[in-house]
């Protein structure tokens, strides 16, 4: 999670993240600031676009994330970015049908070390979201995302042989939702693909395939219960010892309550089992799902989430693992041109079959400042950490630093 570029979100227009993510990783718990009033736009045809670029520089403590003759550096990024949206025709009484909307974004980045050259990157990529009203009752929605992006070094997947794993991604979903009464289901599917650059990594190519049926019947205004089914299919492309296809099953089931503009609650929980290719057995365990959101107060809003998840894992001897995700974050507007933001975060990635559990830990906080319509400064303090069995995977790095946008 650690780094200092400053960047936009699709799903939030003029949300915007500071870390090593990429602004197509739709992440709802990134640190926000929206300053929607201020945000220039330009209009071509039926779109309206929203370019910005930012310059950023910082101080990294440990770049490639090792316990081990840990390297200081310092870092310049620069960002190139756009997000657009479609604008809907109006009828002839001036309002506007409201059918379907288009959003995309596009960027470039470039990331380079002043005594680390070796880990420099180069990145790039464009997204697109649909959302259609098919009727009063229907409405489809649709992604398609692709991207040239590296690992982060705090991912415990990541490689630590060779100092940058560049990879392309490739990502497609639909959802259909339907409205029964109280009954609403939604049905997705989806698909992504991975290649991976580096020939010693070629092995780790891989499609994930995941289908998934929700239903969520309504008790009162303000809560539902929940029933999930999903199945997932990991499909690499050169199975090996150290990695194979995999399916998972599984089914949640639980509850959610929201007051308006108060607080958004959902928790859910179920078994799953993953089955490998080839009788190389299987890995069962629990499945959880849980988020609230609080609006503290009107400035105020605080998020925490939790998920428990199986995925496929590279670490030798082992072909799954079960990762636990526990969240929080507070956002504060301090004054219309002045937000702030913590964040903490703890990954326990679980390997059951060989007895070890590895723990990262991840805290953030920053300041964003509107300098004018056109100007945002930006200062963050990025925190990371990993304590694990396996000493390669053991890690302490602080990044410190100050980013520039401006937006055209």
């Amino acid at each position: 999670m650690v780094g200092i570029v400053l960047s936009l979100r699709i799903p939030a227009a003029g949300a915007q993240t500071q870390d090593e993510r990429s602004p197509l990783d739709y992440d709802p718990n990134a640190p926000l600031f929206t300053f929607q009033d201020e945000v220039p736009t330009r209009r071509a045809g039926h779109f309206r676009f929203s370019p910005s670029a930012t310059l950023a520089t910082g101080y990294d403590s440990n770049v490639l994330a090792t316990d081990r003759d840990a390297s200081q550096d310092s870092i310049n990024v620069a960002q190139g970015l756009v997000s657009f949206t479609n604008l809907s025709d109006r009828r002839p009484d001036g309002t506007h049908p409201d059918n379907w909307g288009l959003t995309g974004l596009g960027f470039v980045r470039a990331r380079r070390f002043i005594e680390t050259p070796a880990a420099n990157t180069n990145e790039y990529g464009l997204g697109l979201n649909l959302q259609a009203t098919l009727s009063t009752r229907d409405q489809l929605f649709g992604q398609v995302a692709a991207q040239r992006r590296f690992e982060s070094r705090t991912e415990i997947e990541t490689p630590n042989n060779i100092p940058v794993s560049d990879y392309n991604e490739f990502r497609a979903n639909v959802a259909e939702e339907h409205d029964f009464g109280r009954l609403t289901t939604r049905a997705t599917v989806g698909a992504v693909r991975l290649d991976y650059a580096d020939p010693t990594q070629e092995y780790r190519d891989i499609w994930s395939y995941r289908g998934e049926l929700r239903g969520a019947y309504q008790l009162h205004s303000d809560s539902s219960l929940l029933a999930i089914g999903y199945y997932d299919r990991d499909d690499f492309t050169v199975p090996t010892v150290r990695v194979d296809s995999a399916t998972t099953t599984g089914a949640l089931f639980g509850a959610h309550y929201a007051i308006p503009e108060v607080v958004d609650f959902e928790l859910s929980g179920g078994p799953f089992r993953r089955r490998y290719a080839g009788d190389r057995g299987e890995l069962a365990g629990i499945s959880i799902r849980g988020t609230v959101t609080w609006q503290a107060t009107r400035l105020m809003t605080v998020r925490a989430q939790v998920t428990r998840d199986d995925e496929a894992t590279v670490v030798a001897g082992v072909l799954g693992k079960v990762r636990t995700n526990v969240a929080l974050q507070v956002d504060h507007s301090y004054s219309p041109r002045v937000s702030l933001y913590a964040r903490l975060r703890a990954i326990f990635d679980d390997y059951d079959s060989i007895h070890r559990t590895d723990e990262t830990y991840t805290a953030e906080a920053g300041i964003n400042v509107l300098i004018t319509r056109y100007y945002i400064l930006s200062a963050s303090y990025d925190y990371g950490s990993r304590s694990s069995v396996f000493e390669p995977y053991r890690f302490k790095r602080h990044v410190a630093g100050l980013s520039l946008t401006r937006r055209f």
